[in-house]
C-alpha cells in the first residue's frame, strides 16, 4: 500500500450520514428573471427540497411553495409576487440553508461572496 493510499479514508455509509448530518447544503446561484426563479443548491450527499417564500413589504407571506427539479440541478419555481424572496435549501438530514434577496429589475443573479 502506498502512502498515499494509506491516507485515503474509507467512506461507509455511517460516517457518509455522520457527514451529512453535520453539514448543511449550500445555494450556490440563484436567478430570477421576470419572477421565474432558478435555483443551484448542492450537498454532500442529497438537496432533498427547495422552498421559495415571497415576502411583502411588512414581512407578510404572499406564497410560499416547493420549487420543481429540473434537468437534475436546477430547482425552478414561478412567483406570482413581486417581493423580499427566501429561497431555502434541505438536506435528508433536515438542515436548512437560507438566502434571502430583493430583485432589483427584471433580471437579477445571486451568487456566494467569494
Amino acid at each position: 500500500m502506498t502512502r498515499c493510499e494509506h491516507k485515503k479514508k474509507v467512506k461507509n455509509a455511517y460516517n457518509v450520514a455522520l457527514g451529512d448530518w453535520f453539514n448543511a447544503p449550500e445555494i450556490d446561484r440563484i436567478e430570477w428573471k421576470d419572477g421565474h426563479i432558478r435555483v443551484s443548491a448542492s450537498d454532500d450527499v442529497l438537496v432533498t427540497k427547495v422552498t421559495v417564500t415571497i415576502l411583502g413589504e411588512a414581512g407578510q407571506r404572499l406564497e410560499q411553495a416547493n420549487a420543481t427539479l429540473n434537468s437534475g440541478i436546477w430547482w425552478e419555481y414561478q412567483a406570482a409576487h413581486k417581493g423580499l424572496v427566501r429561497v431555502e435549501a434541505w438536506d435528508l438530514a433536515s438542515n436548512v440553508t437560507r438566502q434571502e434577496f430583493l430583485p432589483s429589475s427584471s433580471r437579477f443573479l445571486w451568487r456566494p461572496p467569494r
